[in-house]
């Protein structure tokens, strides 16, 4: 049985900000991923998540929207003093992304 809350991941490295990752469509590597970090604690749970409207950016479609919509905040912030949008720099391993 689930004992706690999920805690979401609060790292420097995670590519799209803190928060609930989740394994699509892959329940041996979400297995794998548990057992590396939990050892005979690991547990995968499964969800089903109904998006309703979203984007997909693996649709070419929705893929084209992505770079004038980041220009339009990015200059948003910029323009309202709030500083610059927040980068990934590397990854867990060090990498550069």
């Amino acid at each position: 049985t689930l004992q706690s809350e999920m805690k979401p991941s609060h790292n420097d490295y995670d590519w799209l900000g803190s928060g609930l990752y989740f394994w699509e469509n892959n329940y041996e590597r979400a297995k794998q991923w548990a057992e590396e970090h939990y050892g005979e604690n690991a547990a995968v749970l499964g969800a089903v998540f109904h998006l309703g409207k979203c984007l997909d950016f693996l649709d070419a479609a929705y893929l084209r929207l992505l770079k004038p919509a980041y220009d339009t905040l990015n200059d948003a912030i910029i323009t309202s003093g709030y500083g610059v949008l927040p980068k990934n720099s590397s990854n867990q391993f060090g990498t550069p992304t």
